[in-house]
């Protein structure tokens, strides 16, 4: 999924993780773009819980990621606690599209 933002040529400020499960994908978008508020989104709380404590180890293994805490949120794809265009690309992981 990660390689086809390899042709995506923008800088957001604002990257939503639709279905972010256990975040494999937050870190890595975290390090594409330095610059952008990195949020993650599930419906299933205890899936974010187990990325919260994978996170917390990678920070300890990686320090340039300490500083960067990414939000995370139980919420459904339908009805998110956002603005409309308040979020830049979302990034929809497809287990989560089928679900």
């Amino acid at each position: 999924m990660l390689e086809r933002l390899d042709y995506v040529r923008i800088a957001p400020q604002r990257i939503l993780d639709l279905g972010c499960g256990t975040g494999a994908s937050l870190t890595a978008l975290n390090e594409r773009y330095p610059g952008a508020l990195v949020v993650g989104a599930d419906l299933c709380e205890s899936m974010l819980r187990v990325s919260q404590a994978k996170r917390s180890r990678v920070r300890w293994l990686m320090p340039f990621l300490r500083s960067r805490r990414t939000p995370l949120l139980v919420a459904q794809a339908s009805a998110l606690p956002f603005k409309p265009q308040s979020v830049g690309p979302a990034l929809v992981e497809p287990d989560a599209a089928l679900a």
